[in-house]
């Protein structure tokens, strides 16, 4: 659409692997994964995510990179500002505040990433409001 901010839903939440935000006062940073070629992704220094639900599919065609606000911006995608909350209906369920987020637009099925998350990010998460811990997951970074 043509709102001039985005409101995001993710499947994990400060109940879950977000809880350095409550308790570590954290402010993480997201960055919205783009679809690449693997012979791109071989041209760039990005990082690339490797995703269990397009492995299945052409093998040339799985990989995944960040793209922060900075290079959107100079690609001249257009970022807006952002706020992010999880699944629950708690209104502290929220990483990031569209005050200090801007990210490029979003549609459902899009995937985001934050970095440098820390070691107890899972292991400190807890059930809620029918909620059980986020399953882990484990993607490869190269």
């Amino acid at each position: 659409g043509n709102n001039p901010y985005q409101a995001l839903y993710v499947n994990d939440g400060v109940y879950g692997s977000f809880n350095n935000v409550v308790y570590d006062h954290a402010t993480p940073v997201p960055q919205k994964l783009s679809l690449v070629l693997a012979a791109e992704s071989r041209a760039h220094t990005a990082k690339a995510v490797v995703s269990e639900d397009l492995a299945s599919r052409e093998p040339e065609a799985h990989l995944m990179a960040p793209i922060d606000a900075t290079v959107a911006t100079s690609a001249g995608v257009e970022s807006i500002p952002t706020a992010i909350f999880g699944p629950t209906c708690d209104g502290l369920d929220q990483m990031c505040a569209l005050e200090s987020t801007v990210l490029p637009r979003c549609e459902v099925g899009d995937w985001l990433i934050w970095e440098n998350m820390g070691a107890y990010t899972h292991t400190a998460s807890f059930v809620f409001n029918g909620f059980t811990h986020i399953p882990k997951r484990t993607y490869c970074i190269c």
